[in-house]
């Protein structure tokens, strides 16, 4: 019984990058779903070339690979700049989150307010009335 040869790898192929993607691979529906959105509707800048400059990358390109990266939480290098996904606890905010804070800020101003109620001190009043000012300004944030 006779051995199964292969091709010879000498042998010049052609292959094109298609035909590395599975047929259900993520980047083939992400490929799909961006191509199907309507990005200068979406607010998508330089979807429309200038005459003038280097031409920017392709905005439908740039948001496959982002996708692409978010979906396997992978760093992505574009153009020699890595972005990392970072979602460290003080960069995140949950309803939950949000609420204790804005809670928080409202006592404080309720604490604040009865101090300047009580205080006859000038000097007092004025840091106090700057201490509620900006707890209602990072209310407002």
């Amino acid at each position: 019984m006779q051995h199964v040869i292969g091709e010879d790898r000498s042998q010049f192929q052609i292959i094109y990058l298609e035909q590395l993607v599975p047929e259900n691979s993520w980047a083939r529906v992400i490929d799909l779903f961006v191509d199907l959105l309507p990005l200068v509707e979406l607010g998508f800048k330089h979807s429309i070339l200038k005459n003038e400059g280097r031409p920017p990358y392709d905005p439908a390109m740039l948001l496959k690979l982002y996708l692409y990266g978010y979906k396997y939480s992978e760093t992505i290098a574009i153009d020699s700049f890595k972005i990392f996904a970072q979602n460290s606890i003080r960069n995140n905010f949950t309803q939950k989150k949000i609420d204790r804070h804005l809670d928080y800020i409202d006592k404080k101003v309720e604490e604040y307010e009865a101090q300047l109620d009580e205080s006859d001190a000038e000097d007092n009043k004025v840091m106090l009335r700057e201490k509620i000012e900006l707890k209602l300004k990072r209310r407002k944030k």
